[in-house]
């Protein structure tokens, strides 16, 4: 008999920051043994198939394309943003963030959660604060947090693109986010 639960749910993590928008995480939270589904129409939907689909770095019309994929996917979103943004501080901004969405996430059953990867200083920084937020009894430690590379996860391109679409439509251009098509769960935090 094992003691695996009979439904998990995991979850990626991205951010993007926008000075007029605010310091946005997205995670995207999915049962594991759908995301090899969504990472075959994630892949599909990126512009080229040999590289990355990075949501900064698309032309609108693939912008479009892609939004209007990923509503389609089965999963769920929660995003935190913090504003407004101390350009001189957005590692604050960032923890802020994360302290308010592992707390949702934890809340919600999410067993496991990748941050997109960064420098191995910034990574640490990231896990210290998982380790201090356990110390103060704020998470149980059922939520593990672990780091993920998005040249080879596509799952973490899912909450990219979320941040990016939602970003531009706090900054007035809603057509991506109105093409996800889908419920996303809000937080917002006034730093």
């Amino acid at each position: 008999m094992s003691n695996e639960p009979d439904f998990t749910l995991h979850a990626w993590i991205d951010e993007s920051i926008h000075a007029a928008a605010g310091y946005i995480v997205a995670a995207t939270i999915a049962e594991p043994v759908a995301c090899e589904g969504h990472r075959v129409a994630v892949r599909a939907a990126a512009p080229s198939p040999r590289r990355r689909m990075h949501w900064r770095e698309e032309e609108d019309k693939d912008r479009l394309r892609i939004a209007e994929a990923l509503g389609q996917l089965d999963v769920a979103h929660t995003i935190v943003i913090a504003t407004p943004i101390d350009p001189r501080k957005p590692e604050r901004a960032r923890r802020k963030c994360l302290e308010q969405l592992f707390l949702e996430l934890e809340g919600l059953g999410v067993t496991r959660a990748w941050l997109e990867t960064r420098t191995d200083a910034l990574n640490r920084r990231d896990l210290f604060l998982v380790d201090a937020l356990r110390g103060a009894g704020t998470l149980t430690g059922s939520l593990h947090v672990d780091f993920g590379d998005p040249n080879v996860e596509p799952m973490l391109w899912i909450p990219d693109a979320i941040a990016g679409a939602f970003g531009a439509a706090r900054r007035g251009n809603p057509v991506w986010r109105d093409a996800l098509a889908v419920h996303i769960d809000v937080i917002q935090i006034d730093l």
